[in-house]
């Protein structure tokens, strides 16, 4: 299926296949972060801290309220 032309065009065109890893001056952030970023990280953090409080706390709300209610109810015999 291959007939060689790929190959041959990765040969002729060397520079265009290079892979970043090649590239020693990329950085995930910058040395200095602005104030405003500092900020908007900021408010990012504490609303997902927020929401996983919330969750946790809905997740144990409701497992109370499901042993509450089964305490409360009587078992299908007794009705009966």
């Amino acid at each position: 299926m291959d007939n060689g032309a790929y190959g041959k065009y990765r040969r002729e065109n060397p520079i265009i296949h290079e892979s970043l890893s090649t590239f020693d001056n990329i950085l995930l952030l910058p040395e200095r972060l602005s104030t405003e970023e500092i900020v908007t990280f900021s408010i990012f953090g504490l609303l997902a801290l927020y929401a996983v409080v919330m969750l946790v706390f809905k997740l144990l709300r409701g497992k109370q309220k499901n042993a509450s209610a089964d305490e409360k109810t009587p078992d299908a015999d007794e009705r009966k």
